[in-house]
């Protein structure tokens, strides 16, 4: 990419990198969500399917509009049901190849093109959704079907990465409580970020728990040429610090405002015996603003 040859990126908190990469690239399909993504269907299949004229003054405004819309729609909600149902016998056959129906968790090889020809067949009629949706000003905090795109569309794209990546990826299927979860695990996290460190024209790793340095470089795939590492010591002299237990206040979560005054108090107390300036450093905002 001609974009990152200039790009210095700048990574704070470095040593979560690692995780927050195989998290990213460990994408699931969960059987649940997909059965509530076809409920969601068949509440508006039976919407439409069932639409009469409103007596005057029933539902609401925003009801009678959400129905109205969908008498001239032409989303394709028997083609997206049909689609979903493939997916869940396609989760299914996984499943029961390597489960056998009982409860428990397997290693599996994926039918790799299968999934990425339901995903071409999923995609067309989801936009018709979308696009109904926008402009019908269609709105919900909670959509099943936009929810289940995206984990399919972070499931395919993981998934084209599997044939040329032999070791760096594994495939589990899980069942618990007589649902199955389908989840590629991203096992060595230099594979899909090595490519963008060696485009970028440098990079910054920060943390102050970054070392050993060579595990760090090994883990990220970092060219060891390209790499140099500098520690620094604390600046603060070591016989200035003073670590203070005071057992008569508690912070814990659960009792922190009711103890509010209290930390308060003990602040001002600490800050009335000594002269200069004090730095008090408090992990929550509404405590910072009562106090």
């Amino acid at each position: 990419d001609e974009g990152l040859r200039n790009a210095i990126l700048v990574v704070d908190e470095a040593h979560n990198l690692a995780d927050r990469i195989r998290n990213i690239f460990s994408p699931e399909l969960i059987e649940a969500n997909l059965l509530s993504a076809i409920e969601a269907i068949r509440k508006m299949q039976g919407a439409r399917n069932g639409f009469h004229s409103p007596k005057k003054g029933s539902g609401t405004l925003r009801q009678l509009d959400f129905t109205s819309s969908l008498i001239d729609a032409s989303v394709p909600f028997p083609e997206m049901q049909a689609t979903l149902e493939q997916l869940i016998s396609l989760v299914k056959q996984c499943g029961g190849d390597a489960l056998s129906g009982k409860e428990g968790t397997a290693e599996i090889s994926l039918p790799v093109q299968s999934f990425l020809s339901l995903w071409e067949k999923w995609k067309p009629e989801f936009f018709i959704y979308a696009g109904w949706k926008q402009d019908g000003k269609i709105s919900a905090e909670e959509d099943p079907l936009v929810e289940v795109h995206f984990a399919l569309q972070r499931f395919v794209a993981v998934l084209r990465l599997l044939p040329d990546r032999t070791g760096a990826f594994t495939t589990v299927i899980e069942c618990r409580n007589n649902t199955l979860r389908l989840v590629i695990l991203c096992l060595d996290a230099a594979v899909p970020v090595a490519p963008i460190f060696r485009q970028v024209s440098s990079a910054v790793f920060m943390s102050a728990t970054l070392q050993p340095f060579e595990l760090f470089r090994q883990t990220m795939g970092l060219e060891k040429s390209r790499v140099s590492n500098i520690a620094l010591a604390s600046p603060f002299p070591r016989e200035n610090r003073r670590v203070l237990i005071v057992p008569q206040v508690r912070t814990n979560f659960s009792v922190r405002e009711k103890n509010l005054p209290a930390i308060a108090a003990l602040i001002a107390e600490i800050d009335a015996a000594h002269s200069g300036n004090k730095l008090v450093v408090l992990t929550q905002r509404v405590a910072r603003i009562q106090l």
